[in-house]
């Protein structure tokens, strides 16, 4: 079995507890969940290999998920 960060099934969630100011939820395939993890993994990992410091690394994840976002928004 390989080691890797697995989403938390929906029916299991807390789903409503935490609401981020100015975000949105949206429901994804089990599939497109995993490959987002997955890339935010490879930036993470890629970020850390170079050198760059923790808050940098989280920085680079979370522009890269806001760039998807924006990306899958308009192409709705």
């Amino acid at each position: 079995m390989t080691k890797s960060l697995r989403p938390v099934h929906y029916s299991v969630r807390k789903v409503g507890k935490l609401k981020p100011q100015n975000m949105t939820r949206i429901d994804m395939p089990h599939e497109q969940t995993e490959r987002l993890s997955q890339v935010a993994l490879d930036i993470f990992t890629d970020c850390s290999n170079v050198g760059q410091g923790f808050a940098d690394s989280l920085l680079a994840v979370y522009l890269s998920g806001l760039h998807h976002g924006s990306e899958a928004r308009s192409e709705q």
